[in-house]
């Protein structure tokens, strides 16, 4: 029995197939990030898991909403205990890098790629959707907002 089918009092509540590298799906149970290939025969394999995913001032990340960004290099996730709060998770090191907010005190409903195939490509904008507004947010930008100058 693998590490991430032991947990007690959890389940699956977020599921991510990579678009760059097919093989690859990324299953959430609470702050646990479980990685999975695809076999030849088309069947998942187990292969690791990321144990408390931790926001970057050490709380418990749990997450809302994910998607993967940049090639399937990096996980966009919005924190449920502070929807303003946008984290950064390097995937291939398995801890979030950055953490930020969109602008002043809008918090994140929805979160996606800024156009079709902007998953595929090493695109840093995404969009983010708000109550009363959709913005482009660009992780490069220095500062704790990140929302783009303009409109999308």
């Amino acid at each position: 029995m693998t590490e991430f089918n032991r947990l007690q009092n959890a389940h699956n509540n977020q599921l991510v197939v990579g678009t760059s590298h097919r093989d690859r799906v990324f299953v959430l149970r609470g702050d646990k990030m479980g990685l999975f290939k695809t076999n030849d025969d088309n069947s998942l394999e187990y292969e690791l898991t990321v144990n408390n995913l931790q926001t970057s001032s050490g709380q418990v990340l749990s997450p809302a909403k994910v998607m993967l960004h940049q090639q399937d290099a990096t996980m966009i996730a919005v924190n449920p205990n502070d929807p303003r709060q946008i984290s950064h998770i390097d995937v291939e090191r398995g801890k979030v890098v950055a953490d930020y907010n969109l602008y002043g005190e809008l918090a994140a409903k929805d979160i996606a790629p800024i156009s079709k195939y902007a998953q595929t490509t090493g695109e840093s904008t995404y969009a983010a959707v708000a109550n009363n507004a959709i913005l482009k947010v660009d992780p490069r930008q220095s500062g704790l907002h990140k929302a783009a100058e303009g409109s999308m």
